[in-house]
């Protein structure tokens, strides 16, 4: 939907694939979390290490951003009441 029309859509469709696109994005931060978890970090090159913590920066700054446009669209959604 990225390149797409928006205004073709309903509110309700918006906000349904909105929190389609959360669940799936929390899903791949789960995943990210327990492959992380499972591995034996002796086994690791420091290339290795450097990649997974900014793996873990990329996940901080995705919920991040998360958070910052959830706080918005809900002031929006206050305001237009």
């Amino acid at each position: 939907m990225k390149d797409q029309d928006l205004s073709k859509y309903s509110k309700e469709d918006l906000e349904e694939k909105a929190q389609q696109i959360i669940r799936e994005a929390n899903d791949i931060s789960y995943s990210i979390k327990e492959y992380i978890s499972q591995l034996d970090f002796s086994q690791l090159s420091q290339e290795d290490i450097s990649r997974l913590f900014e793996m873990g920066e990329d996940v901080r700054k995705m919920h991040k951003d998360y958070d910052e446009k959830k706080k918005a669209l809900d002031q929006r959604k206050k305001d237009e009441l």
